[in-house]
């Protein structure tokens, strides 16, 4: 009798304690599992702080009509040898309604170029004006005519960016319009490399262009970098958020110069 009395208050033991290990192991797994997202989290963090640079500086105009650019609100980091602000001297750039920003290299050869649109252009009209744009930048800085494909004969393709994950945020791809201009683009033993990206979002439109020395254009530091800053583009809300989350990185970043 009391054998069989002390079997069930056994049976319960054991059953406690079993779901208090396998409590204690699903926590273990949890604490795991997120040590691990961390890792991969810093990871991420160190990889941008090699090849980028801070959050670029949107432009402003003398009057109080604001640029599209700043309108949209956006968030972008260039490659680490791109500065931060638009050029003082020859750093815009207009065809049409459309101005193309210079942010200059601290190298020779090195620009980043920067257009917005809140709107009022339809796809194919924008993508003409920033190119046009460009082109005054090749015979005004440059002092050489750059040769530009017609609408109807570029060949854009499509680019998908992922960026990394936040904390608090699942971040959607960003999906580009592509185009390499031809190296026959523009004449000269210097001639440079570009690679332009288009974005539409909600009717919004905005250009980036990278400008290269050809010899460069397949450096690991030059895909890399590029690679990165097509992801960390983000407008309107999400780029508020990406620019908190940035700036949550910075003192890991700063330990990380150290």
């Amino acid at each position: 009798m009391m054998t069989n009395q002390r079997t069930p208050r056994a049976a319960a033991g054991a059953l406690l304690g079993l779901a208090l290990l396998a409590g204690a192991g699903c926590g273990l797994d949890a604490y795991q599992k997120r040590m691990d997202e961390e890792r991969e989290r810093l990871k991420v963090y160190e990889e941008e702080a090699r090849y980028l640079g801070p959050p670029l500086t949107m432009p402003t105009n003398p009057d109080d009509k604001e640029p599209p650019l700043k309108t949209l609100i956006v968030f972008l980091r260039a490659p680490r040898n791109i500065g931060t602000a638009p050029a003082e001297a020859d750093g815009k750039f207009e065809s049409g309604r459309t101005a193309l920003y210079r942010y200059p290299g601290t190298s020779e050869g090195y620009n980043l170029f920067l257009a917005g649109d809140t709107g009022e252009l339809k796809l194919a009209e924008f993508r003409e004006q920033v190119l046009k744009a460009l082109g005054e930048f090749s015979e005004r800085v440059r002092k050489r005519p750059l040769a530009l494909p017609k609408e109807e004969e570029a060949r854009w393709t499509t680019v998908v960016a992922q960026p990394p994950e936040t904390r608090t945020d699942h971040v959607p791809p960003v999906r580009y319009g592509a185009l390499t201009l031809p190296k026959e683009a523009e004449e000269g033993p210097d001639a440079s490399h570009y690679a332009v990206y288009h974005h539409q979002s909600g009717g919004n439109n905005v250009a980036i262009i990278y400008q290269v020395p050809p010899a460069s254009a397949k450096d690991l530091a030059v895909t890399r970098g590029i690679d990165l800053s097509l992801q960390s583009l983000a407008l309107g809300s999400p780029a508020v958020r990406r620019l908190e989350a940035y700036q949550a990185t910075l003192p890991y970043v700063k330990h990380l110069k150290k």
